[in-house]
């Protein structure tokens, strides 16, 4: 995840009319009193997830998800050699990061930020899937920074990742 693009707003959902109250209820049952940097963040993600009507799902490790696509056959697992479209966002809609284009990233699953490990097994082959995270599952303290020394992501940033193309790899 090295390319930065700027400018671009993130992908929006149907907004906060298109979720049930159910839903909606849902998502803020999971707020917490914000007196951590976690909990500020986790509450950042679910009035981000509300205020675009994505249809998330909470993780117990901290990150939201939603499969976009269901794509086909298993999940993906561990180990699994995996190619992938992406996009990264802040959560005030800045396209901070993308794959290149013709260039999807080749990665096995486990080798990543911890939300990318956690998250890509929700999905399948041809599927994509959005993953909100905080920062403690993403690039925490340290940001992410280029080989020349440019911020490409912030540190300690809530992110939004859209994840598509994924492809497995037969290796």
């Amino acid at each position: 995840l090295s390319a930065c693009f700027g400018g671009a707003e993130a992908p929006s959902g149907a907004g906060a009319d298109s979720l049930s109250a159910e839903q909606q209820s849902r998502l803020l049952e999971l707020k917490l009193l914000p007196t951590t940097r976690n909990a500020l963040q986790q509450n950042a993600l679910i009035d981000h997830a509300i205020n675009q009507g994505y249809n998330v799902s909470a993780d117990d490790a901290g990150f939201f998800y939603e499969v976009l696509d269901e794509g086909e056959y298993v999940n993906f697992q561990p180990e699994d050699i995996v190619t992938a479209d992406y996009e990264v966002y802040y959560l005030d809609g800045t396209l901070v990061d993308k794959s290149k284009a013709g260039k999807p990233l080749r990665f096995t699953v486990g080798y990543l930020i911890e939300a990318w490990n956690l998250a890509i097994p929700y999905a399948r082959p041809g599927g994509s899937i959005r993953v909100l995270t905080p920062s403690r599952l993403a690039y925490g303290e340290q940001g992410l920074v280029s080989p020349r020394g440019d911020t490409i992501i912030g540190a300690n940033r809530p992110l939004e990742f859209v994840i598509k193309n994924l492809e497995l790899l037969e290796e």
